[in-house]
């Protein structure tokens, strides 16, 4: 039994000798998209059959770009820019992007009125959907400036109503 225990002891670190061997030569992952400038991009497993011909993981939405600037960021510097991303639009408004995302003291959301529109309003939500903050949109304003000072660090959710009707959701990160 002895020599049959050292053979597989033998045999087993072989295999960790030459796992590690690999994972020494292999590129890191943590290097990935380090410029911001080179695009990232998968080709799909040809055994799945129909999957998308190239996933971009570099692909840059308000939420993703926080983490980016945190990742990369030099000398403690996590501002944002602002993104042209998905806006929320019904047939009244057009709510545009949150902008700084994420917040500190505030944060304004631009907006235009495309019709007539009896009650607008924004609600700042927490995690669970309970509302925090609400305010009021005007047909003849253009933007809704929400003040997170007392807001604790975190995520939160910044609801869209118009005449009643949800029509979106976005996420708000707060930084203190």
């Amino acid at each position: 039994m002895k020599w049959f225990s050292k053979i597989a002891l033998l045999v087993i670190m072989a295999s960790m000798t030459s796992v590690t061997l690999l994972a020494q030569n292999a590129q890191s992952r943590l290097n990935v998209g380090k410029d911001g400038k080179k695009p990232i991009v998968k080709e799909p497993a040809p055994v799945f059959g129909k999957t998308p011909e190239k996933i971009n993981f570099n692909s840059r939405t308000e939420f993703t770009q926080y983490y980016r600037n945190l990742l990369l960021k030099k000398e403690g510097d996590t501002k944002s820019e602002p993104h042209k991303g998905t806006e929320i639009v019904s047939d009244k408004i057009k709510f545009g992007n949150m902008f700084p995302n994420p917040a500190v003291d505030f944060v304004e959301i631009p907006y235009d009125a495309l019709d007539q529109f009896k009650e607008a309003r924004v609600t700042v939500m927490s995690m669970v959907g309970s509302p925090l903050l609400e305010y009021p949109v005007t047909a003849n304003g253009n933007k809704v400036k929400l003040n997170t000072s007392n807001l604790e660090s975190g995520i939160y959710m910044v609801q869209f109503v118009v005449d009643g009707k949800k029509i979106g959701t976005k996420k708000l990160l707060v930084e203190k």
